[in-house]
């Protein structure tokens, strides 16, 4: 098991209080119940394949939530958020974000 993929299964679980969470649904308007259960789905998830995970780092998945289909993506910054996290791994230069979009 790779330190990102440790850091991300963290991040699914609840585990990590270093990393930001946003919803992206092209403008529309969720309920926090519905946030709520992408949360709880995301947390639940192991059905990591090549297609949202091609890196084996468990970064992204295909969630059903409320008969709908939700995407997650777990993408690592440096702490501006302008470039991509050389070290995930290094808490104190890099800040993750889960996504969830449609």
């Amino acid at each position: 098991m790779s330190s990102t993929q440790t850091i991300n299964d963290a991040i699914l679980k609840g585990q990590s209080q270093t990393h930001q969470v946003f919803f992206d649904f092209n403008g529309r308007i969720v309920s926090q119940s519905f946030m709520k259960q992408c949360l709880f789905a995301a947390s639940q998830y192991d059905d990591f394949k090549q297609t949202f995970d091609p890196y084996g780092h468990h970064s992204g998945g295909k969630l059903t939530v409320e008969n709908g289909v939700v995407y997650f993506r777990i993408i690592h910054f440096d702490r501006s958020m302008q470039r991509p996290a050389r070290r995930p791994i290094d808490l104190e230069t890099s800040i993750s974000v889960l996504l969830f979009y449609s």
